[in-house]
């Protein structure tokens, strides 16, 4: 993973901008309180449909990275919902940043 996109999950985390794990991620999206999913990529294909699905109907964008855990100190966890507006651009030119 890209070190500015782990650092930028990693301080949306620390600033307690974000809600991880299924269940907090789901009632944040359902609630209208996600502005951005982030989805482990090696997540398992029963995951990634439910997450595209829910985000789609809901109209988040969702974004599919390398790890979702490891950036923020939480290895176990594969979806995060990011709850900040300011944490979703920063987050989203960082992934952009990484692809050049």
């Amino acid at each position: 993973m890209d070190q500015r996109l782990d650092n930028a999950i990693g301080l949306c985390k620390k600033a307690g901008k974000c809600q991880s794990g299924e269940l907090a991620v789901e009632t944040a999206v359902r609630k209208g309180k996600a502005k951005l999913v982030l989805l482990q990529a090696d997540a398992s294909d029963n995951a990634k449909k439910r997450y595209s699905d829910l985000c789609a109907y809901y109209k988040v964008p969702l974004l599919v990275i390398k790890t979702v855990g490891k950036a923020i100190g939480q290895p176990s966890r594969i979806s995060m919902a990011v709850t900040d507006e300011g944490f979703k651009r920063m987050i989203m030119n960082a992934e952009a940043g990484s692809k050049d």
